[in-house]
């Protein structure tokens, strides 16, 4: 991730900014998924996406 960030030359951003901003987007394409079909197939994957990122380090 640090070579994504060194293209414009600045530093990457904190981790737990970095990780609130995902959390953040992954609860509104739940939510988003949720409003188009409760409890489907794009609810259920955004579920598994976030139980499986939840603890992930940098």
């Amino acid at each position: 991730m640090r070579h994504f960030y060194r293209g414009d030359g600045a530093p990457p951003p904190p981790w737990p900014l970095r990780r609130a901003v995902m959390a953040a987007k992954r609860r509104a394409m739940e939510d988003f998924c949720e409003r188009w079909e409760s409890g489907g197939a794009g609810v259920r994957q955004w579920r598994r996406r976030t139980a499986g990122t939840a603890g992930r380090p940098e």
